[in-house]
């Protein structure tokens, strides 16, 4: 199921079968990158990932789970996921996927490799101060109106969050195997921010709107505002 699903984003993004990445576009490593040249903070279809930099034990953070990674014999990294941080766990699926950092029209990037797919799996982000304006409206969110799509998920908050230089957006989905998601933003204005990366569902902007005379937070026909008190 897990290699169909993947089959599925691949085909939903519009992957191509090699060679979709020609190698002028790609600069490839001409030596293996070192882990602490890896480690940062990435934009991707799965929220941001944050890759730690130990030289011998590297990991990758993403959806509140910890992955492996492994560095193979080409210089690429291999993925392993890790029960708890700590119990590595068999899975077929991340056994075929291998990564390597490339650089993109001066942009860096996580090229992600499988079977005979090639893509753009995640864009590094830079650190960058917070704006004033966007200070004040870090805290908690929540839908002004809930639909069949946040029930689906039990999606009842969004906190928007700032660490380490980066702008992001957190919500927890307990019903799906306790997945934590942080949905990397950058401001383009006091009143505008814009989804990290490119590809799917990144570059798309949320806006604030004033509603009633307060703030809120508009994305994809969704509006956010600070809970009432109870």
């Amino acid at each position: 199921m897990s290699e169909a699903l993947l089959e599925s984003v691949l085909q939903a993004r519009g992957v191509r079968a090699e060679p979709p990445i020609a190698a002028p576009t790609v600069a490839a490593p001409t030596a293996p990158a070192p882990a602490a040249d890896v480690a940062g903070h990435y934009a991707s279809f799965l929220g941001r990932i944050t890759v730690t930099g130990e030289p011998d034990a590297p990991r990758a953070l993403a959806l509140g789970k910890t992955f492996a990674l492994e560095r193979r014999p080409d210089g690429s990294f291999g993925v392993q996921y890790r029960l708890l941080g700590l119990i590595p766990i068999p899975l077929s699926l991340l056994s075929e996927i291998s990564m390597r950092p490339a650089s993109i029209a001066g942009e860096s990037f996580v090229v992600a490799r499988y079977k005979d797919h090639v893509l753009r799996f995640a864009q590094k982000i830079p650190r960058a101060p917070l704006p004033p304006a966007w200070q004040k409206r870090l805290g908690v969110w929540e839908a002004v109106e809930r639909d069949a799509l946040l029930d689906l998920i039990e999606l009842e908050r969004i906190e928007l969050r700032y660490d380490d230089g980066v702008l992001y957006f957190y919500y927890a989905l307990p019903g799906w195997l306790g997945l934590e998601v942080l949905v990397p933003v950058k401001p383009v204005s006091d009143t505008e921010l814009v989804l990290h990366g490119t590809g799917w569902l990144m570059g798309e902007t949320v806006r604030v709107v004033r509603r009633g005379g307060e703030e809120q937070l508009r994305y994809s026909g969704y509006e956010l505002r600070r809970p009432k008190p109870r």
